[in-house]
């Protein structure tokens, strides 16, 4: 089945919640990595958390996206850190 009038976008996180409590494994995955190749990662943990989508956490497909997350957010805190470090070392 299709979500009516739904276009998926990468914008939009909402169909994977949809797919996931209907339980269409492999539609969620490709909202999710839809989602991720994105990097709209800001709804992660949420996702590794939630109910609904307990069904993917072992699929080899969602363990690569998981991993591409953990690295983006290890990416991000250095920059972060980094940025608080010279706004620290300038005052």
């Amino acid at each position: 089945e299709t979500l009516p009038q739904y276009i998926e976008h990468a914008d939009r996180n909402s169909s994977a919640a949809c797919h996931a409590v209907l339980g269409d494994k492999e539609a969620m995955l490709r909202s999710l990595e839809l989602w991720v190749s994105h990097n709209h990662i800001e709804n992660w943990l949420f996702i590794r958390r939630s109910p609904p989508f307990e069904s993917i956490l072992d699929d080899p497909r969602f363990i690569a996206m998981d991993q591409h997350v953990s690295e983006e957010l290890e990416r991000q805190r250095v920059i972060i850190e980094a940025m608080y470090a010279e706004q620290s070392a300038g005052s």
